[in-house]
């Protein structure tokens, strides 16, 4: 089940930061990749191997940017659960725009230099 509570969220959320204990840690990071296997799908992938791809690599930005305190959470403002789906939609974007460039590139050059069209 891909649900996920966004009032536990906060408590882990707040426990993690608080206490630092491993147990907090592993909870947040399952309900950290269940938000970002739903946000993934939002991008449509087109099959099962790029729907893990962009899970993974959402996941893995997420977590390289909270353990180095990037991610702030203040309370009062938006709660965790959307300081997270918030985060993981821009990196995706990114990292889909990053794709897309380099193909883009490949093209033109494959064009400009051979004159071969590539996808059409």
């Amino acid at each position: 089940m891909n649900y996920v509570d966004s009032h536990i969220l906060e408590q882990v959320w707040g426990d993690w930061n608080r206490y630092k204990r491993k147990k907090d840690y592993e909870e947040l990071c399952m309900m950290i990749y269940k938000i970002c296997d739903g946000v993934s799908k939002k991008f449509y992938p087109r099959d099962k191997e790029e729907h893990e791809e962009l899970t993974n690599q959402a996941f893995y930005m997420v977590l390289n940017k909270m353990n180095r305190g990037v991610l702030k959470y203040t309370p009062g403002k938006a709660s965790v659960f959307n300081l997270l789906t918030t985060a993981i939609y821009n990196l995706l974007y990114s990292y889909k725009t990053k794709q897309r460039n380099e193909v883009n590139r490949i093209k033109k050059y494959a064009f400009k230099r051979y004159n071969i069209k590539i996808g059409e």
